[in-house]
């Protein structure tokens, strides 16, 4: 459908596409030799973790495929069926980013029981604690798999990101197929991590419902959907880490009205501004930003001159990117003294830059929402999943 609302693309996509076509061509053979070098080399060394089940969901390409929405899914099943686990993801080497699927994960597992998180922390990872599960966030993914799997408490691990991850046997492992992967080239010539064959090493294929024009490399596959839930202010991002008093609360409470500004840094940010087009939200103008975009003062002031250019009465992003703009807040409401469930020390820390960039957020943070997307999972899968956590039939 086409866009009834101004587009503003500030990922550079011409001068990737050109840098893919030329020095992504000539880099090509090399790098792919040495990739499938080491490919081999780690697929000969697969095995299984010791402990609980380890399922494993992945994708082929780079970007947005829905990993962190069906791996939520599948949570929410397993905690249907009285099951605690944990969630495995990479952390990164700066440790102030990256921590954005970090925070969506606690905040899934903070809806399942209302209870406050417990962060710990050490050289190599954070984990957060919470009677509904664990969340582990580790530089080494191995490393982080088998501490979850062997935690007396941790009756499986669902580790995302992981179908690169060639030394694990996991005891499931699916794959997420998108539409455009069957467009795609190979990195560094395009945005394939793999080749779509590469899929078959899965147990199940789940392929994006909005159709895939290539066949799919395995028999035992399904399609799946993302359905949008509901558009939620910013603020209640904030409600698991923040002690407020007893008469003030985070959340704004009504939903936006008129035409509003979306901005995301993510994958495919047009699948985005069609889950807001379903949810019957009026845009006037979504920006685009890279992927993982580290957002600055300048991005957000010039979002709010685009509002004011617009006569736009909000903002909407999201989840991953409220996500990523909350330790900002969460600095801010630190330096004003309150009791904040997040370490000090991951707090993004005070320089030359970062008290305009809080008040820069601060200024449209009042106006922010976010869309919250879940994973429709086919039956089949849903089964399978129980059964290997040994929770067939229950919860169902």
């Amino acid at each position: 459908m086409e866009a009834n609302f101004h587009i503003a693309d500030r990922r550079g996509l011409g001068l990737l596409r050109f840098a893919q076509s030329t020095v992504g061509t000539l880099l090509a053979p090399a790098y792919r030799a040495a990739f499938n070098s080491r490919r081999r080399r780690y697929l000969a060394l697969r095995a299984p973790v010791a402990g609980a089940p380890v399922i494993a969901v992945g994708n082929i390409a780079m970007g947005g495929s829905g990993k962190t929405p069906v791996c939520c899914a599948l949570y929410a099943k397993a905690r249907k069926a009285k099951r605690r686990g944990a969630i495995v993801l990479k952390l990164g080497k700066d440790r102030r980013h990256f921590l954005d699927e970090l925070l969506i994960y606690a905040l899934r597992l903070t809806s399942m029981d209302a209870a406050p998180p417990r962060v710990k922390r050490d050289e190599q990872s954070l984990v957060v604690d919470l009677p509904s599960g664990v969340v582990c966030a580790h530089h080494n993914k191995m490393a982080g798999i088998k501490a979850m799997a062997t935690r007396e408490d941790v009756d499986f691990v669902i580790v995302d990101d992981a179908h690169q991850l060639y030394s694990l046997q996991p005891a499931l492992s699916i794959c997420l197929l998108h539409p455009d992967d069957a467009k795609e080239r190979l990195f560094p010539r395009g945005l394939l991590r793999e080749e779509l064959e590469a899929a078959g090493r899965a147990d199940f294929v789940l392929v994006r419902e909005d159709g895939f024009s290539g066949s799919v490399p395995v028999e035992t596959h399904g399609t799946f959907s993302l359905q949008e839930r509901a558009v939620l202010p910013v603020a209640d991002l904030m409600t698991p880490w923040v002690e407020m008093g007893s008469t003030e609360r985070m959340g704004a409470g009504a939903g936006p009205h008129g035409s509003g500004v979306a901005f995301a840094g993510i994958g495919r940010p047009e699948s985005f501004e069609e889950s807001l087009r379903k949810l019957g939200m009026k845009l006037a103008v979504a920006a685009r930003f890279p992927d993982h975009h580290e957002y600055s003062a300048a991005d957000l002031h010039w979002l709010r001159k685009l509002a004011d250019e617009k006569s736009a009465g909000h903002f909407i992003t999201t989840e991953k990117d409220g996500c990523r703009l909350l330790p900002l807040m969460l600095r801010a409401r630190y330096a004003e003294g309150y009791n904040v469930c997040w370490p000090a020390g991951l707090l993004p820390q005070p320089s030359v830059y970062l008290p305009n960039l809080i008040v820069a957020l601060e200024e449209i943070w009042p106006r922010m929402f976010f869309a919250r997307v879940n994973a429709a999972l086919p039956d089949d899968l849903v089964n399978r999943f129980l059964e290997v956590i040994g929770a067939s039939g229950a919860g169902k």
